[in-house]
């Protein structure tokens, strides 16, 4: 039996790691927030709820904190808190936990992320970063980060040491992701949900908890001055003269941590090309955004900005510009000329290496959004994946 201990910030996130509990292996939760405490505690979850532990904090412990945290570039905490944090993780994982055989950690690229990959180092304690891997049926999991920050981004030859198996068929493969594009998003059912779990959460990390990463993003999302959304268009017939640029959150993390370019400054190569083309500019807003103040200026009268369905305006693109959005991968899928800027796994992708990184490099057989049992040996398949490439 095997010690596992998981970050859990969210509802979503604990039912996720909660469908573990029932293999034969003994996960441990941390978290900040009481709702997931008692909810851990009513399922018989061991669960840890954060309690303030601060000690000082050395000036490369300091540096390393603030550098790429997204909390602190998103302005969801303050260093301070940062710090409070990062030493409230630390001391549950060095004295309060007795045997820890893995950590998992969701994304890993803000300050909860930074607390297990310090302990992770000196603990001599394997980690592996979880993220949603935006395919049907797969999760991505990695022992050194998401995106840009994973060891197949850093090693881009790893990819080709994995094998496609006899048993994957690419077409029908697309055919059932065709068929899963054609559903409503799973997380777009809780977008913006708030409930009475939110105000305990709210109160305690306000008044003896910690301030409480999830809660903030909720205020921040709350008191945000709104810019006026631009007019949009939904195009009739699609017809093959057009470039198309999706555009990603403007405060996304991939676009903060791994690129040099805005989404303003996408706007504008994309224009560019657009002219060298002789073609028509669709630009698709990401449907999350709530600030458009980097689209305010006139344009020219060949730049549209379109709401059709993101698979439909890849399919008739003469060529998909992206800063690293996961549409760009889904443009490859469809064998579409792809024009890359910021930093991605899939940004030296052939068509070798796609059908590598869906058949094998992805932990396939496990939907995120499913409320199935995880079994023991679909974890195995995953705690491979702190040591070997296969």
């Amino acid at each position: 039996m095997k010690n596992i201990v998981v970050y859990v910030d969210c509802l979503e996130r604990f039912f996720f790691f909660s469908r573990f509990c029932k293999s034969d292996n003994n996960f441990i939760f941390i978290t900040s927030r009481l709702s997931i405490y008692l909810k851990s505690k009513w399922m018989n979850i061991n669960c840890y709820l954060l309690k303030r532990s601060r000690r000082e904090l050395s000036i490369d412990e300091k540096v390393f904190i603030e550098s790429e945290n997204i909390d602190l570039m998103q302005k969801n905490h303050s260093m301070n808190d940062a710090m409070l944090l990062f030493t409230s993780i630390e001391n549950v994982l060095a004295k309060k936990v007795k045997k820890i055989d893995y950590l998992f950690v969701w994304n890993g690229s803000g300050t909860v992320g930074k607390a297990f990959k310090a302990s992770s180092e000196k603990l001599n304690i394997p980690i592996l970063y979880f993220e949603i891997s935006n395919l049907p049926n797969s999760l991505f999991v990695d022992p050194e980060g998401v995106n840009a920050k994973s060891s197949i981004y850093k090693s881009e030859d790893k990819i080709d040491l994995y094998r496609i198996p006899t048993s994957f068929d690419f077409d029908e493969w697309l055919i059932k992701y065709e068929e899963s594009k054609s559903k409503p998003l799973p997380q777009a059912k809780n977008k913006g949900k708030w409930n009475f779990l939110y105000l305990i959460d709210t109160a305690w990390s306000y008044s003896i908890g910690l301030k409480e990463v999830i809660i903030n993003k909720k205020i921040n999302g709350i008191t945000k001055q709104k810019n006026i959304c631009p007019v949009v268009e939904k195009m009739g017939n699609l017809s093959d003269d057009y470039i198309l640029l999706p555009l990603q959150v403007s405060s996304d993390s991939q676009l903060l941590l791994n690129s040099d370019y805005k989404n303003e400054d996408m706007i504008k190569i994309a224009i560019a090309q657009a002219k060298i083309n002789q073609v028509k500019l669709f630009i698709k807003i990401h449907p999350a955004e709530n600030d458009y103040s980097y689209l305010e200026g006139e344009y020219d009268n060949f730049v549209t900005f379109v709401v059709n369905p993101t698979v439909d305006l890849i399919k008739h693109s003469q060529l998909v510009i992206v800063n690293n959005s996961t549409v760009g991968l889904e443009a490859m899928i469809y064998g579409k000329k792809v024009q890359v800027y910021g930093l991605c796994i899939y940004k030296n992708f052939n068509n070798e290496r796609l059908h590598k990184y869906i058949s094998s490099y992805l932990v396939n057989g496990i939907d995120y959004f499913s409320s199935e049992t995880i079994q023991t040996q679909e974890l195995n398949l995953i705690l491979k994946r702190a040591f070997t490439d296969e």
